[in-house]
C-alpha cells in the first residue's frame, strides 16, 4: 500500500477487516492487531487461527514488534488489561510534567494531549473553560497572560488525568443502564454496567448544536436520550437496558407516545423505543455524572497532537 494516497488508510482497514472476518477475538486498527483471550491455552488457539489467516492472505509479521501472552499491553495509546482500559502511564507522566505554556501553540498542544484522553475524564470540559477562554480572547503571537482561575484550571486538568476513570470492558451478562440529562447547552450521558453489585462506567458522551440549544426543555431532554442511544447503539443493540432520567415528562412520553409531539420528537421517540421502553425517573442528586456532563460544553480541537 503506497504512502500518501488519500484513501490508503480506509482501503487497508477494509482489507484487514476482511482478513480477520469471523475472528471475534481480534480487534484491528490498520496494522495494529489485538488478540484478547481468557487463558494461555485459549490464547494459543487464537494465535494459531490468526496466523493461518494471515498466511492465507500473504501477510508477514515482524516478530520484534509483537507482544505475546501479555496480561497487559499498550494499544492505540491506552493501557489494556483484563479489568479495562486506562490512559497510558507514560503519557500521563508526560502531561503531569508539562510546563506552564507560554505561547498559544504550547497551550493548544497541552489541551490536545488531554483531549486524546477525554473519554476517561468525565468532568474535564468544565476545567477546560478558563483555558479555552485564553484561546478565544488572547492573540496567537503574544505571550499568554495567566489569571488565577486559569492557573488553577491548568493544575486541576493534570490532576484529573492522574485520577482518570478506568473504562471497563463490556460484559454480555452484565445489567446495563444509560443515564441521560440535558442542560441549556449540552446533553450528558453515561453508559454503565453492573458487575458484582457495582456500577462500572463504559463510556461518556456529550454535545449540542446551536440549533438544538433552542429546543424546549422536553425537546432537549428527549434529544439527550436519543443521542445517547444512537451513540452507544453498537453496545445496546440486542441488550436489555434501562434509561434513567430526571425529567419526568420523558418517562411519560416513552410509555404513552401519541400525537401530542412534533415530527422531530416523534422520530426520536420511535428510535428510542426500538431499543427499550424501560425509562425510569431518578432524582437529580442520583444522576451526578450525566448532569455534570450536560453542563460542560465541549470545544474540540481541530488538530491531532502527540505528547
Amino acid at each position: 500500500m503506497p504512502f500518501g494516497l488519500r484513501n490508503a488508510a480506509q482501503t487497508f482497514q477494509r482489507f484487514m477487516d476482511e482478513v480477520t472476518r469471523g475472528l471475534t477475538f481480534c480487534f484491528v486498527y490498520l496494522d495494529d492487531v489485538l488478540v484478547a483471550s481468557s487463558s494461555a491455552e485459549e490464547h494459543q488457539t487464537h494465535l494459531d487461527q490468526l496466523f493461518k489467516r494471515l498466511e492465507k492472505y500473504g501477510i508477514r509479521v515482524n516478530p520484534s514488534k509483537c507482544v505475546f501472552y501479555a496480561s497487559q499491553l499498550e494499544f492505540l495509546g491506552s493501557q489494556v488489561d483484563s479489568e479495562g482500559i486506562r490512559p497510558l502511564p507514560s503519557k500521563v507522566e508526560a502531561i503531569r510534567r508539562f510546563p506552564l505554556p507560554k505561547t498559544m501553540a504550547q497551550l493548544r498542544r497541552f489541551l490536545g494531549c488531554l483531549n486524546f484522553y477525554r473519554q476517561f475524564l468525565p468532568h474535564i470540559a468544565q476545567t477546560f473553560i478558563p483555558l479555552e477562554n485564553i484561546i478565544s480572547t488572547q492573540g496567537d503571537h503574544r505571550e499568554l497572560h495567566w489569571s488565577d482561575e486559569a492557573l488553577q484550571a491548568f493544575t486541576s486538568a493534570k490532576q484529573q488525568l492522574l485520577t482518570g476513570t478506568m473504562l471497563a470492558h463490556m460484559r454480555n451478562d452484565a445489567q446495563l443502564s444509560l443515564a441521560v440529562d440535558a442542560s441549556d447547552t449540552a446533553p450528558g450521558a453515561v453508559l454503565q454496567q453492573t458487575v458484582h453489585e457495582r456500577w462500572q462506567p463504559l463510556a461518556f458522551s456529550q454535545k449540542f448544536t446551536p440549533t438544538e440549544r433552542r429546543y424546549s426543555t422536553f425537546g432537549r431532554e428527549l434529544l439527550a436520550a436519543y443521542l445517547a442511544v444512537r451513540h452507544f447503539r453498537h453496545w445496546l443493540e440486542g441488550r436489555t437496558f434501562t434509561i434513567f432520567t430526571e425529567h419526568k415528562p420523558l418517562v411519560y412520553a416513552i410509555q404513552n407516545a401519541g400525537s401530542n409531539y412534533n415530527p422531530r420528537e416523534i422520530r426520536h421517540l420511535d428510535f428510542i423505543t426500538t431499543f427499550t421502553t424501560d425509562v425510569r425517573h431518578v432524582k437529580g442528586t442520583q444522576n451526578n455524572v450525566a448532569d455534570a456532563l450536560s453542563r460542560m460544553e465541549t470545544h474540540s480541537l481541530t488538530t491531532t497532537l502527540d505528547c
